[in-house]
């Protein structure tokens, strides 16, 4: 069986697709990636290859060809063209926001560096190693903002309505509000603490994009004047 596709050129393409493939316990016998294609489609719908720059209008594509083991069942067929569209879905979303997510960790940078309630030293630490998962030493899939609200049993993490990047941009089915009282005992003296702005943890969502393993959770703690 042949999947023949042909997408946007961007990173992890390759690596995405055939670790999906192996989820679903299908191993790719054959593949060819013929990755930054400039191509340009004119107004009938005909497509040709061109030099870079030679075509204002033309654009970066990926032409991807796999062959896999002979798939007879076409319910199956139909799930792995399903799986591999949200594979590509991820893929794209957490490579388009890529920009506003650093941008965003820059800014974090920033708030550490004008923040005084942690101490100096801690805060030091923070910025350099926030600064070296910048320099190409992290891949950002997704990113959120969440505010603190209420108290008691009540007090939780809020999702703030339209801050989420990459793969965590459909806020459709995510949860508004997470509250403390449903977390270990330790991890809320993570949270609560101000001697430190980083809360690291793993989490039980195995990433779609670029490595099959569980994906990491960095979250950097903002403090106001109280």
């Amino acid at each position: 069986t042949v999947l023949q596709l042909v997408i946007e050129d961007m990173p992890f393409l390759v690596d995405s697709l055939r670790l999906e493939l192996e989820r679903m316990g299908i191993a790719p016998q054959w593949m060819v990636y013929t990755g930054g294609l400039q191509l340009h489609s004119d107004s009938q719908g005909h497509s040709r290859v061109t030099a870079y720059g030679q075509e204002p209008e033309s654009r970066l594509v990926s032409p991807i060809l796999l062959e896999i083991p002979l798939q007879r069942n076409q319910e199956k067929v139909d799930n792995i063209e399903l799986k591999l569209k949200q594979v590509l879905r991820d893929v794209r979303m957490s490579y388009q926001d890529w920009p506003l997510m650093c941008e965003a960790m820059r800014n974090s940078i920033k708030e550490v560096s004008e923040c005084s309630v942690v101490p100096a030293v801690e805060s030091q630490e923070t910025m350099a190693y926030l600064e070296w998962l910048l320099d190409d030493h992290f891949t950002f899939l997704g990113m959120r903002d969440y505010r603190v609200v209420g108290e008691g049993d009540k007090a939780g993490m809020q999702l703030i309505s339209g801050s989420s990047l990459g793969v965590l941009a459909d806020e459709n089915k995510s949860k508004r509000i997470r509250y403390f009282s449903d977390l270990p005992v330790r991890a809320r003296r993570v949270i609560f603490t101000n001697k430190r702005y980083l809360v690291l943890s793993k989490t039980n969502t195995l990433s779609s994009v670029h490595r099959h393993s569980y994906t990491d959770y960095l979250g950097v703690k903002r403090f106001d004047a109280s």
